[in-house]
């Protein structure tokens, strides 16, 4: 049987994403689910904002058990739609690795700027873990 990414049989893929998985790095990268994003036609109001060079993060609380979360990257950053969507999910990786400590009840909105285009993901990541860190919204 062959998959149509790459020409590579689908009994590979399984094993190459066990592997990456045994290594501590995951291939294939999951989405947050639909009930953890933040839906733009029903703006919260954002009470709560914070500034950092590589981002502006809004808060709104919530009455939900879980957090909704919201990315925007506007043409400003890049016009390129694949450099947007990889910052996005660079972000949004960060915020699944801090999922389990983020204090529930609330909607977070990134608008990101053009300053994070050159940075690593682990400096991004170490940034948001320091910014709810600073303002109690780590457990």
């Amino acid at each position: 049987m062959v998959s149509c990414r790459a020409w590579i049989p689908i009994t590979e893929k399984k094993l190459l994403k066990e592997e990456k998985t045994k290594a501590g790095k995951e291939l294939l990268f999951d989405m947050l689910k639909r009930k953890y994003r933040l839906s733009f036609k029903k703006r919260p109001k954002f009470i709560i904002s914070f500034n950092s060079p590589l981002f502006t993060l809004k808060i709104a609380k919530s009455d939900l058990l879980y957090n909704k979360y919201g990315f925007i990257v506007g043409k400003k950053v890049d016009k390129r739609a694949v450099v947007r969507n990889k910052l996005k999910r660079t972000v949004r990786g960060c915020i699944e690795d801090l999922f389990e400590e983020i204090n529930t009840g609330h909607d977070f909105l990134f608008i990101l700027k053009k300053e994070i285009l050159n940075k690593p993901k682990e400096e991004v990541c170490l940034l948001i873990k320091n910014l709810f860190k600073k303002e109690g919204f780590i457990k």
